[in-house]
């Protein structure tokens, strides 16, 4: 019981990150969502039904990487998934260094590079503790799976969809309270807030039991 109450709250601790570089990665470089291919890949046909060749190239680049972190995450499995996770927040932490340092003169795609290729590792190794299949960088999923259990809890007091809910809820509010926290450092700090969240990566770290 006591390691799936560590579990969760690891979980929750990388959803308030995922949050933080979400919004660092709107705010900090011109609108770009980084922490998802969604967006991107729909960018991508925009830019090539528009003849802008050098924002496909750069978008494809962003999908390339997004698939060299999931092929590295799969290689990583082999040493468990507790050294991925560690391996996942050193990567995480090396790029939130770097990103505090790329200038904003950088095309924004390129200096959110890094952050495609960390915030999916993050996703493939934080998955979601026990049976819950939960993402720590963004919400949509979350929030369909909170919203249906909730209902179904309503109609049938099931304690388990209660139990559920609350999850999904608590992973909510933690991405939503990085995601604040770092549109309030955003504006006294500019860009090099986003080293703010290397504590919490410390933390995250120091709660990896291997």
């Amino acid at each position: 019981m006591e390691q799936n109450v560590e579990a969760r709250r690891l979980h929750f601790l990388m959803s308030a990150i995922g949050g933080y570089i979400g919004v660092y990665s709107i705010l900090g470089r011109n609108g770009i969502f980084a922490l998802a291919q969604t967006m991107n890949l729909i960018q991508t046909v925009v830019s090539l039904e528009e003849g802008d060749f050098l924002e496909v190239a750069m978008r494809v680049g962003a999908v390339c990487l997004f698939g060299l972190a999931v092929a590295f995450a799969a290689v990583l499995l082999r040493y468990g998934e507790q050294k991925r996770k560690k391996v996942s927040i050193a990567v995480t932490v090396l790029v939130v260094v770097c990103e505090g340092i790329i200038p904003l003169t950088v095309s924004s795609m390129a200096a959110l590079y890094p952050v495609f290729f960390a915030m999916t590792l993050q996703w493939c190794a934080f998955s979601g503790p026990e049976v819950y299949g939960s993402s720590t960088i963004f919400s949509t999923n979350n929030l369909r799976q909170c919203v249906d259990a909730y209902v179904r809890y309503c109609r049938n007091r099931d304690m388990g969809l209660h139990e559920k809910a609350c999850f999904f809820g608590n992973t909510l509010v933690s991405y939503h309270v990085g995601a604040a926290a770092c549109c309030i450092a955003m504006k006294t700090a500019g860009n090099v807030c986003v080293w703010f969240c290397l504590p919490l990566l410390a933390l995250a770290w120091r709660r990896i039991r291997e």
